[in-house]
């Protein structure tokens, strides 16, 4: 546990991008940079914080991007782990990154500790509201629905808090398998009090899949208080069903794909993405897609 009791792991400070110029030339190519662990704590079910001393990727971060993060020597594996930014404070040269324990990589991490060294290549790939607007445009969404599936909280909680700043409303809808597996829930709550929850077991709020409570959502889309954008990000399955739902509704939608990732830099093409303009890298043109030029059929 990190020794400053004044630390909220949950607190951060804007990450860059609230407004990103939509030709993306304001993104910082990505670095290697050596991190040391601060702490890193279960906050659920099998879901745990890291938070990590990386101040060059701190300052250049935006809601949306990754680092690939290669373990300490002791816990070694032999590819690095691709995990979205949850957090970011510039003034701290600190990240944060919410991870679930899946395999043998993610179950190392989560036996990583306060003080051991390890490296990450960031910040990698385009983020949200990358690519909405052209260049001198910038798209300031007034009313927002914000779709995550299980860890899919983790690229949309600083998104929603940059939202919100700019005074557009935000309406959040979170999907879990049980109450227990559902994460920085205190932290979307500052955003939207109003959460609407939806539970594989009907531990919390609606008993069913998460695209019940988007279509409800959706439903007050009016032109009286339109939604104008959509950020979803989830399980393939639950992108894919989120996607169908938005698509013709006139809301600019954008998804951050889930895919097998290897390089993270391009190379291997292991994590391509079907879109209207061919098999694309998600590490690099993505991994946040307009719905719109996501071939879904071939997903």
């Amino acid at each position: 546990m990190d020794e400053n009791p004044s630390d909220d792991p949950y607190v951060c400070e804007p990450l860059h991008g609230s407004h990103p110029r939509g030709d993306g030339t304001d993104r910082v190519p990505p670095a290697l940079e050596d991190a040391n662990v601060l702490s890193n704590e279960p906050v659920a079910d099998d879901v745990w914080l890291m938070r990590l001393s990386a101040p060059r990727t701190a300052a250049t971060a935006r809601p949306g991007q990754f680092a690939h993060v290669r373990l300490s020597q002791e816990r070694d594996s032999v590819l690095r782990v691709p995990l979205s930014f949850f957090a970011a404070t510039p003034s701290e040269g600190t990240i944060s990154l919410l991870y679930q324990v899946l395999g043998a990589s993610t179950r190392l991490m989560s036996q990583m500790r306060r003080g051991e060294a390890c490296d990450l290549i960031g910040p990698i790939g385009r983020g949200w509201l990358d690519r909405r607007a052209p260049a001198a445009t910038i798209f300031e969404p007034r009313r927002a629905i914000l779709v995550a599936g299980g860890l899919g909280v983790a690229p949309l909680a600083t998104l929603a808090e940059n939202l919100a700043a700019t005074g557009c409303r935000v309406d959040v809808v979170v999907g879990a398998r049980t109450t227990s597996r559902i994460a920085a829930r205190e932290r979307l709550e500052t955003v939207c009090p109003d959460l609407s929850i939806a539970t594989d077991d009907g531990s919390e709020g609606y008993h069913g899949l998460i695209t019940h409570l988007v279509s409800e959502r959706l439903a007050t889309h009016v032109p009286e208080d339109p939604y104008d954008y959509c950020a979803i990000c989830g399980p393939a399955p639950m992108e894919v069903a989120a996607a169908h739902l938005v698509q013709g509704t006139g809301i600019y939608a954008e998804v951050s794909t889930e895919r097998l990732m290897a390089c993270g830099v391009g190379a291997c093409l292991s994590c391509v993405v079907p879109t209207t303009r061919g098999l694309v890298r998600s590490c690099v043109e993505g991994p946040v897609f307009s719905v719109e030029e996501v071939v879904w059929d071939e997903l």
